[in-house]
Parts: structure tokens; C-alpha cells; sequence
């Protein structure tokens, strides 16, 4: 069944017309104006989500917490390197220019609905040309690194979650978007960026569970 994408965007023509171009790419589209109420639906489905970064740092961080299954393709208004990383820290899965053709658009939802992230050429050799270690220092807090410390050191997720007075579905949901701020695929990969960063070695510990 095709995943379900919805289109929120605060002028009606385009929200209209983006859908319109998903549905002739044979998707089930949908123009919503409370993308919340559409990231609280269960299951997994997609959002293009129009925001003006950092502003919107915290909208995208949020919905992401509703819906682990949630896809989420922000539009910049401004695409830039810096507006490009901040969307992918704060949680989403790709980015593009809200003013970007309807077909990179389309390009850039089917790419993050396959677990991939377009990266314009230009953007990857900047990010390419930047300290990987100041990167991932930067992208995550003293908290989190106990939590990778923990992992590690053998722990299991439960065992993340106990220490850090959470569920376990929602330590789940936080170390997710750890790994994706980290530009990590995966918990492996998120380790041995943080081994490569020097921080597995550090002495860091708190009992401060808010991210």
C-alpha cells in the first residue's frame, strides 16, 4: 500500500498544488493545515513540511516525537548549508527548497521513504570539508553522550531507558533522532562516530533526562 503524504504549507495554492503533482506520481496525497493532528495518526506516512529555520527547529523535533513512523521532508525557505543541517538535526528525514520544481520535490520524500537523504553536490562537499568531531560534539549534549556511552558499554536500550527515567519506546524515539542529528543510519554507526570523536572516553555523566 502507498504510504500517505501530506502537504502543510500556510498558502493554500501551493499546498494544492504540490498535492496534485504527488498524486499524478501515484501518491495518496493530502493538503492538511494542523500537521499535528496528521503526526498523531498511527502508522507510517509522510509530511512536506514548509519551515523557516531555526525558527521551526522545535515543530519538526515535535512531530517527530507523535509518530516514530513519521517521514518528514521539511522545505526551506531559505536552502542553505546551515538551514540544510539544522532541519536534519532537528529530526527531519530530508530537505529541500520550497521553492525547488514539484519533481525534487516528489525526488526528495521517495528518497527519505527509502531510508535515504538527498544531498545537493555542493552541500555534501561542505559537509565533506568540515571536522566530523566538531560536527557530532556539536549536534549532541552531555546527556546524550552517557547514553552512547552506556550502549557502548553493552547496554540495551531498557537498560538506557531505566537510567534515564524513560520508557523504553520513548528512549527509543529519543536515541533515533540522537542517531539522525549525529547523521548516523544507525545505533553502530552513532558509536563509532562518537569512538572517532573522542567522546567514549570522556567522563560524562547526568541524571537530567530532558533533551
Amino acid at each position: 500500500m502507498q504510504t500517505p503524504i501530506a502537504v502543510a504549507d500556510p498558502v493554500p495554492t501551493y499546498r494544492e498544488g504540490l498535492c496534485r503533482a504527488l498524486e499524478e506520481a501515484a501518491f495518496d496525497a493530502l493538503a492538511v493545515g494542523d500537521p499535528h493532528a496528521w503526526a498523531k495518526n498511527e502508522g507510517r506516512r509522510g509530511l512536506l513540511l514548509t519551515v523557516s529555520l531555526p525558527d521551526d527547529s522545535d515543530l519538526i523535533s515535535g512531530l517527530r516525537t507523535l509518530n516514530a513512523e513519521l517521514v518528514v521532508v521539511a522545505l526551506l525557505r531559505k536552502f542553505n548549508v546551515r538551514n540544510f543541517e539544522e532541519a536534519i538535526r532537528a529530526g527531519a528525514d530530508g530537505a529541500v527548497a520550497w521553492d525547488a520544481p514539484p519533481a525534487k520535490i516528489i525526488a526528495a520524500m521517495r528518497a527519505a521513504l527509502d531510508g535515504d537523504c538527498l544531498v545537493p553536490a555542493q552541500m555534501a562537499r561542505a559537509f565533506a570539508a568540515s571536522d566530523p568531531a566538531a560536527a557530532v560534539n556539536h549536534a549532541i549534549s552531555p546527556w546524550e553522550v552517557h547514553w552512547l556511552q552506556m550502549l557502548a558499554n553493552g547496554a540495551t536500550v531498557a537498560d538506557v531507558a531505566r537510567d534515564a527515567s524513560y520508557s523504553e519506546r520513548e528512549m527509543f524515539r529519543l536515541l533515533n533522532r540522537l542517531y539522525r542529528a549525529m547523521g548516523a543510519r544507525n545505533r553502530v554507526e552513532a558509536i563509532v562516530m562518537a569512538a572517532r570523536a573522542g567522546l567514549l572516553n570522556s567522563d560524562v555523566e547526568s541524571n537530567d533526562k530532558t533533551p
